[in-house]
């Protein structure tokens, strides 16, 4: 205990030196200063530039120093963390899997953590959505943009240490935590949900604009949370064209779906971003067989009784693709794109809103 003591009394003594020494003058740290409670006084007794940076590099390490990267692989080292570089025929975080297992994407989507194309014999290759980069394990995707689709910027930049997921059960869905979330209005009133696929374009119902004689009158709202007031986010946009497919017969749920452009493109921010549209055979492979999802918008909160101010989000279990029918209120276009619009004759217990 004593030596302790004496070894803090030098580290003070040293730090009075130091701080009188002038502000032109910058020193090192002192072996003594590195760890316990000494770090603690060089932290709050004045601004000494090198012994701090000397202390955050000793604190964070060389997440290489274990040589993580088998096969081979070259580390490079991060803040808290490490990337492998593999060589050629490995890939994975730690350069662990052989390429020449020939992995194939119809099992586990081939560990790709996007989208996966088999190349017969040269087996498969991994490659990411538009606005991600392929990182260097050959098999994860990291942004290379500031506002990726299917990224929720508001959850990103809270504490990882303390993850708070999106909250479903038909609840509030937190602000910014379904930023590609669309709101139509008709002359100024409620009409349906959408979702934003890319700045111009918004996917919805086609039975919402079934009376619909002209879009003129109709106008795309992002960023939207709650609609008793105005909080700063919010974009309007005129709509410009609306596309529905010509099988689209009112009344049925087949080709359901309709394409708005907007006239002028959204702006993407922390509380509105594009949804992913994927590519078809990810889509038909991967998540058809998805059994979970979640639905948000506006919609009645009990049976026919008032409509939610706020932005609701739950999440419905569904069906496996093979069983032989699929109610009405549970398909795709909500399942895969967040496109619940106001209630509109939809007589269910799974969903506070209809779906299209």
């Amino acid at each position: 205990m004593g030596a302790r003591l004496l070894s803090l009394l030098g580290v003070l003594l040293w730090l009075q030196g130091s701080l009188t020494a002038g502000r032109g003058q910058s020193q090192p740290c002192p072996e003594e200063s590195v760890g316990g409670q000494a770090l603690l006084l060089v932290l709050l007794v004045g601004h000494i530039p090198e012994c701090v940076l000397r202390i955050q590099a000793m604190q964070n390490g060389d997440q290489c120093s274990s040589n993580p990267c088998q096969n081979g692989g070259s580390c490079q080292d991060q803040l808290q963390s490490y990337i492998c570089f593999c060589r050629a025929g490995f890939e994975g975080r730690n350069c662990e899997t052989n390429k020449s297992q020939q992995l194939m994407c119809v099992n586990d989507n081939g560990g790709c953590q996007q989208y996966c194309h088999d190349r017969g014999d040269a087996g498969r290759t991994c490659h990411c959505h538009e606005g991600y980069t392929l990182l260097g394990d050959g098999v994860s995707c990291t942004p290379a943009v500031e506002y990726p689709c299917g990224k929720i910027p508001v959850l990103e930049k809270k504490n990882a240490s303390s993850p708070q997921g999106r909250i479903v059960g038909g609840k509030v869905c937190p602000k910014g935590e379904c930023p590609w979330q669309a709101l139509l209005r008709l002359n100024g009133a409620l009409l349906c949900g959408g979702t934003l696929l890319a700045p111009h374009w918004v996917v919805s119902a086609a039975h919402c604009l079934d009376r619909l004689r002209s879009w003129r009158n109709l106008t795309v709202v992002l960023g939207e949370h709650d609609l008793s007031e105005d909080e700063g986010h919010e974009q309007p946009r005129q709509v410009a064209q609306v596309i529905v497919p010509d099988k689209y017969v009112p009344g049925r749920t087949d080709h359901d779906i309709a394409l708005l452009r907007l006239r002028r493109p959204a702006v993407l921010s922390d509380h509105v971003v594009a949804l992913c549209l994927p590519e078809a055979a990810f889509s038909e492979r991967t998540l058809a067989r998805v059994r979970f999802s979640v639905v948000s918008g506006w919609g009645q909160l009990l049976g026919r009784g008032a409509t939610a101010l706020e932005l609701m989000a739950v999440d419905p279990q569904l069906w496996q693709t093979d069983e032989p029918e699929v109610p009405s209120c549970l398909w795709p276009l909500s399942l895969q794109a967040h496109a619940c619009p106001m209630c509109v004759n939809c007589d269910t217990d799974y969903m506070p809103c209809s779906t299209p």
